[in-house]
């Protein structure tokens, strides 16, 4: 699949729901429409501005040039993972939350090992919770592993 290189600015419109974000956020995802779905869900939850990546090189290097609030990270990659992506967030202090469709999913990386997980497909009110735990633990530990939830 082709690098994808999209930064959109939040349309100029209210939010139905009370904005938990409002800086620049990273989306990593193979997926381009899921990647699109997840950058539309956040650009609800209030964030300022969306990086999407399609690999980890490129997610990398949006990091170097940009300073994200949140983070999205879909753990399988095609032929990689997000891992050294998340490592480097976590090591900036990054709040951020991993993707999976793998219900059996468990990371055993230290430091890593405790931060949300986002069951493919989520709503916004996943979302919420997961950017609520992340932002509130810096990036550093969240008291959960899965964030389930729906929207009405």
């Amino acid at each position: 699949m082709a690098n994808v290189s999209h930064t959109q600015q939040c349309p100029a419109q209210p939010s139905p729901c009370t904005p938990v974000l409002n800086g620049r956020c990273l989306v990593l995802e193979d997926n381009v429409l899921i990647a699109m779905d997840l950058e539309a869900q956040l650009f609800e939850l209030g964030a300022g501005a969306v990086d999407l990546a399609t690999t980890a090189a490129h997610a990398l290097a949006l990091i170097a040039a940009h300073r994200h609030e949140f983070a999205l990270l879909d753990v399988n990659l095609g032929g990689g993972t997000s891992i050294a992506v998340a490592e480097r967030l976590h090591r900036l202090g990054v709040p951020m939350a991993f993707l999976t469709g793998d219900a059996g999913f468990h990371l055993d990386t230290p430091g890593l090992d405790r931060m949300p997980v986002l069951f493919k497909p989520l709503d916004t009110t996943m979302m919420r919770n997961a950017v609520t735990i992340a932002r509130s633990t810096t990036g550093k530990t969240a008291p959960l592993n899965a964030v389930s939830g729906s929207d009405p």
